[in-house]
C-alpha cells in the first residue's frame, strides 16, 4: 500500500531543549509536549486527520494513516508497526483526532498524541473535543490528561506496541519517493 509521507528536518517543533532536564520522565515530557503543541496548533486551523510521526535523529516524517484505517488496520496493527522498522527511527507517534472509548466511558472524540520509544516506553496526552461551529476544538472545560509508562501505568489498549511487534514479526517498511508527473 502506498501512503503519503511528508518529510523535513527535525527542527525545534520536534526537538525540545533538554538542557537542565534530569531523567527519562522529564525528557519524555519535553518531547511529548512539543508534539502535543503541534497538534493543538493544527486544531486551530481545522480538524487534522490522524498521522504517524516518525522521528529520527535529523528528520521528522508525517505519514497519512487514514488509508490504513479505512482498510481496517488498527493503530496497534502491522501497518503502523512497520514504520518502527525503518532505519534510524527513534520515536513513533500517532497524533490526531480519534474516537476512543476511555476506561469504560462512552465513546468520545479526543485529541491524542501517543509517542513510543524502541524500549517500550510510551507517553500519551489526550483532551476532549467539543464542536465549535463547523469544526472541533479542545474543550475549554477539560484538562489535558498526560499518562506515561515511566509512572508504572499500563499501555492503553488499541495503540502502540509498534517496536516490539516489528521485531517479533520481522516487519519491514520502506520510504521511497514517489514518481511525480508534471
Amino acid at each position: 500500500m502506498q501512503l503519503r509521507v511528508r518529510s523535513g528536518p527535525r527542527n525545534a517543533r520536534f526537538d525540545p531543549p533538554t538542557a537542565g532536564l534530569d531523567g527519562v520522565r522529564e525528557l519524555d515530557d519535553a518531547l511529548g509536549l512539543c508534539v502535543w503543541r503541534v497538534l493543538a496548533e493544527a486544531l486551530t486551523r481545522g480538524d487534522p486527520p490522524p498521522v504517524a510521526l516518525l522521528l529520527t535523529g535529523d528528520l521528522a516524517h508525517l505519514v497519512d494513516v487514514v488509508p490504513l484505517l479505512r482498510a481496517g488496520e488498527a493503530l496497534d496493527g502491522r501497518g503502523v508497526a512497520g514504520f518502527a522498522s525503518l532505519p534510524g527511527v527513534l520515536v513513533v507517534a500517532v497524533v490526531g483526532l480519534l474516537t476512543r472509548r476511555h476506561r469504560g466511558a462512552p465513546n468520545g472524540r479526543f485529541a491524542v498524541a501517543f509517542l513510543e520509544w524502541p524500549d517500550g516506553r510510551w507517553w500519551l496526552a489526550r483532551a476532549a473535543l467539543v464542536e465549535d461551529g463547523e469544526r472541533l476544538a479542545l474543550d475549554p472545560l477539560a484538562d489535558v490528561t498526560v499518562e506515561r509508562a515511566v509512572d508504572g501505568l499500563g499501555k492503553p489498549g488499541g495503540i502502540g506496541g509498534w517496536f516490539r511487534r516489528a521485531r517479533v514479526e520481522g516487519l519491514r517498511a520502506e520510504l521511497t519517493p514517489a514518481d511525480v508527473d508534471n
